[in-house]
């Protein structure tokens, strides 16, 4: 197998959440590959990563701010240090004017701005997934789903099945390969078809046989890293699982199971491959296909566009290409941090500090965990 693939599976492998066994598993922090950022942009950065929202929506933001959990003077402290750490030449005020007035208040873009939300718009590559389901309106997940979850349920068994699944020694590939190479009456399509890829590929190893099925998707060396993750974060639940069984084999009680990422990701592929060619014939669907995301919201950019009497021949200047919504929303978030620790640092402020009641010493003294199982036990002590 080529160093490209080895590569491609170390790199999903590096993304996929660490999710162990329910008996050991408590929580773990899904983006902490983004750990040497700044938190935002670290969220901002695992967003993009993993088509997830980094921040609650502007209707969600401008609601807190009616409600008072969003004070006006610390959004405007806010909108002031990101104008001055971007180096900015607009007004805080204005900018500040533009952010919490109503969306339907907007003026209407017209075609100038259109076309400029369009050519910045981001441009989120789909594969075999998201080119079945253009050409056919089919998700391939449907067919894959049911395979794979009840195999992998199967195979990692830890002893409560009534009957356990039969060449779990043989490893995940093989034993899949096994259990799947036999056909059935009323077997389906996409079935018959993955007996027949089966039968092609069962005599390989698990890195030859990914690295035959690549071959026979014919991903592009360019697109390989990102295809391998977005395929398999598809299924990142169990991705995840047996990444960490990999790592921590004292999570394991039965010897007979062997928990290979590399070995997840060929029964991922071969499936992906079954399932589009019970559908499709894999020559006639072009790859990658684009999804475009805008980066803008053209309402606020005709907003800001007016506000600073921007030509419409001229260029964009960085006081409007700045105020990505993404970028708008982040200034939203510190504001709503900042509201909050100020809101509760005055309370405790007032309530411990300056109207200090007088206790008696304390007869014991009780830790809890933070986890929030425990949250409604200590509440109840500290009220009484």
């Amino acid at each position: 197998m080529s160093d490209k693939i080895k590569h491609a599976i170390e790199h999903a492998k590096h993304l996929m959440p660490d999710q162990g066994p329910l008996p050991f598993f408590v929580h773990h922090n899904t983006i902490h590959h983004f750990e040497r950022y700044d938190f935002l942009e670290g969220v901002k950065k695992a967003g993009r990563a993993y088509g997830a929202k980094a921040f609650m929506s502007e209707e969600e933001f401008l609601l807190a701010f009616e409600r008072g959990r969003i004070s006006a003077n610390v959004l405007l402290k806010n909108i002031r240090e990101y104008i001055e750490r971007h180096q900015l030449a607009i007004q805080p005020e204005v900018l500040f004017s533009l952010m919490t007035e109503k969306p339907h208040n907007r003026p209407v873009p017209d075609a100038w701005i259109l076309q400029f939300v369009n050519n910045t718009a981001y441009q989120r590559p789909g594969y075999y997934r998201e080119a079945i389901q253009a050409a056919h309106n089919i998700d391939i997940d449907e067919l894959m789903g049911p395979i794979f979850f009840k195999f992998m349920s199967s195979y990692f068994d830890f002893g409560l099945a009534y009957w356990p699944m039969p060449h779990r020694e043989k490893g995940l590939w093989h034993c899949f390969c096994d259990f799947y190479s036999k056909g059935g009456f009323l077997s389906t399509k996409f079935l018959k078809t993955l007996k027949e890829i089966i039968a092609l590929v069962r005599q390989y190893q698990c890195y030859d046989a990914t690295a035959f099925l690549l071959q026979v998707l014919t991903i592009p060396n360019v697109h390989l890293d990102d295809y391998v993750f977005r395929t398999l974060y598809r299924y990142k639940g169990w991705a995840g699982t047996v990444k960490a069984l990999e790592t921590t084999v004292e999570w394991v009680p039965k010897h007979d199971i062997k928990a290979e990422f590399a070995e997840v990701v060929t029964v991922i592929l071969v499936l992906e491959l079954a399932a589009i060619e019970s559908i499709r014939a894999i020559p006639t669907l072009e790859i990658p296909v684009y999804k475009p995301e805008p980066l803008y919201d053209p309402y606020f950019v005709a907003s800001i566009v007016n506000a600073l009497g921007v030509n419409n021949s001229a260029p964009f200047p960085q006081e409007v290409t700045q105020f990505t919504d993404e970028n708008r929303l982040e200034i939203w978030q510190r504001a709503y941090e900042d509201t909050l620790y100020i809101q509760f640092l005055s309370a405790y402020r007032q309530g411990a500090i300056e109207e200090k009641p007088k206790y008696n010493l304390p007869n014991y003294q009780v830790l809890c965990c933070i986890d929030e199982r425990e949250e409604s036990f200590r509440r109840h002590l500290e009220r009484i």
